[in-house]
């Protein structure tokens, strides 16, 4: 349904805001608002703009994260770059569920290939599914290591799927349990230097290596250069999605570049389950 007005066409979700309250509800339940930017852009100038390091890390995500904490711990020295603010740009700050495979909660590799196989098609990639069940228990007890969990406890202890208070303290939030600031407090601890605002538009390519990267900080126009042994674009490479899920919430940035350098893509057959949706169709 679109909805004709004076000042021109309105979008779907507009004309139900101007409906019954009903309509009204609904609409309002599918807005997300804007998070609060620092106004601090000034500060955001490095003292420094050229780096040498062992492992430049492009993208605060998850990925980005992981990526950078086991170079970190490997002795490597790292940098880490992210267009927004680690924790609050990207993906980073929205997902709400971690899935793992736990052959100690009962999951079965065969039942779930077979699933895999099935529900995706046959499109899905079962060499990669293997290494998700591997491997997925072990870096979400890593990411629960670093506090960013302790906004979703055990449901058995809140009731959420009674209440739907998915947080548990509805009515008292808990600053110091928000995942977003933990990102940052994750880098500092671990002595990760990292860079906010800063968006990288080229590497450096040398003897047909990559040897590092350049961007600018578009904050305050400070030209960032990084001299790198390594380079992990952890930058948003989308996902396969079923229909009737927006395919909005998925960045491509690293799809971007890696398109642009002629790389090969690999990773893109994780299957990720959504029912459809009447307002999100495909």
């Amino acid at each position: 349904m679109v909805g004709v007005a004076a000042s021109g066409i309105l979008r779907p979700i507009e004309a139900a805001a101007a409906g019954s309250a009903e309509a009204k509800a609904a609409a309002a339940a599918r807005v997300t608002k804007e998070l609060p930017i620092p106004d601090t852009y000034e500060a955001d100038r490095p003292k420094q703009t050229d780096y040498s390091v062992d492992v430049l890390v492009v993208g605060g995500g998850y990925a980005g994260m992981n990526a950078a904490y086991t170079a970190r711990k490997a002795g490597k020295s790292v940098l880490l770059l992210d267009k927004g603010r680690p924790g609050y740009s990207g993906q980073s700050p929205w997902p709400g569920t971690f899935n793992y495979f736990d052959p100690e909660m009962g999951d079965s590799e065969q039942v779930y290939r077979e699933f895999c196989r099935y529900a995706a098609e046959y499109f899905g990639n079962l060499d990669w599914i293997d290494v998700w069940m591997k491997e997925s228990k072990a870096m979400c007890e890593r990411i629960k290591s670093w506090g960013v969990l302790e906004m979703y406890p055990q449901m058995a202890e809140t009731k959420y799927f009674a209440t739907r208070d998915y947080y548990g303290y509805r009515d008292n939030v808990v600053k110091d349990k928000e995942r977003r600031p933990k990102f940052v407090e994750v880098l500092d601890k671990n002595g990760i230097p990292w860079l906010q605002h800063v968006m990288v538009n080229d590497v450096i390519v040398q003897d047909g290596r990559c040897v590092g990267a350049v961007g600018f900080q578009f904050t305050t126009g400070a030209i960032i250069t990084v001299h790198a042994k390594a380079v992990v674009m952890a930058m948003g490479n989308g996902c396969v999605i079923p229909t009737g899920h927006p395919i909005g919430d998925n960045t491509f940035d690293g799809e971007y570049i890696a398109y642009s350098l002629g790389l090969p893509i690999g990773g893109k057959e994780f299957e990720d389950y959504h029912s459809h949706q009447s307002f999100a169709p495909g």
